[in-house]
């Protein structure tokens, strides 16, 4: 999932979706090896996430949420 938004995306906001059992640091951990050298931030709480990319975003931009939404 990191490699596929890095491909696409100016900049990213690693959050976690819907952890399970799983600890969410280990799901963003597994995701952050595939950003590359992409511009990005990691915030747990995904609410926080999904209003910090709201914040940034300018008018042109588009903010897609990938997984739960």
């Amino acid at each position: 999932m990191g490699r596929v938004a890095a491909e696409g995306a100016d900049f990213i906001i690693v959050t976690s979706d819907n952890p399970r059992h799983e600890v969410p640091n280990a799901i963003i951990a597994e995701i952050i090896p595939g950003l590359g050298d992409a511009e990005f931030e990691v915030l747990e709480d995904r609410r926080a996430a999904i209003q910090r990319a709201l914040e940034l975003a300018g008018q042109e931009d588009l903010v897609l949420l990938a997984g739960k939404g």
